[in-house]
């Protein structure tokens, strides 16, 4: 196999932080964060509290993506 001397690359990986609408705390704390900043980037995304959200992960340098609890229960109320 040749070397071809390419400089390897990190890899940055999504940390999964809210999981049907429950928090995974060991998670905030690797990424050294808190639950008050995780409540307040949710409120900035419209989400009043961590029950009103089935998924939230963040990804370094992409921030934080979150899907409402309440946008998947009106979808699911369509089929």
């Amino acid at each position: 196999m040749q070397d071809f001397k390419v400089p390897p690359q990190s890899v940055r990986l999504p940390v999964t932080l809210v999981r049907d609408r429950k928090l995974i705390q060991k998670n905030l704390e690797e990424i050294k964060t808190n639950k008050q900043w995780l409540i307040n980037q949710l409120r900035v995304q419209g989400a009043d509290k961590i029950e009103n959200v089935l998924f939230a992960e963040w990804l370094e340098n992409d921030g934080l993506f979150v899907i409402p609890y309440e946008q998947i229960s009106a979808k699911q109320k369509l089929y």
